[in-house]
């Protein structure tokens, strides 16, 4: 599984933006992950993914193509 950490860190390596724009609360960082999440399901049918606040992950491990186009819907949401 991936871990929302993961996703967060991979997010800021490739795609930070102003630090004014991005999240400090954990609630809301969760709730863009999410966000993002719902944004590549809804664009790649075929890989569902599903996010689970209480373990922090995603329900499958994510390779770094979809890692990447995952924070790049991230990065839209900023």
């Amino acid at each position: 599984m991936t871990s929302y950490d993961e996703i967060w860190e991979f997010f800021l390596l490739n795609c930070k933006t102003s630090d004014i724009n991005l999240p400090t609360d954990e609630t809301l960082i969760y709730k863009s992950i999410r966000n993002a999440v719902l944004r590549f399901n809804n664009r790649l049918r075929d890989k569902k993914l599903k996010c689970n606040d209480e373990t922090e992950t995603v329900d499958r491990v994510m390779n770094e193509d979809e890692l990447l186009i995952l924070v790049h819907y991230l990065r839209l949401i900023f």
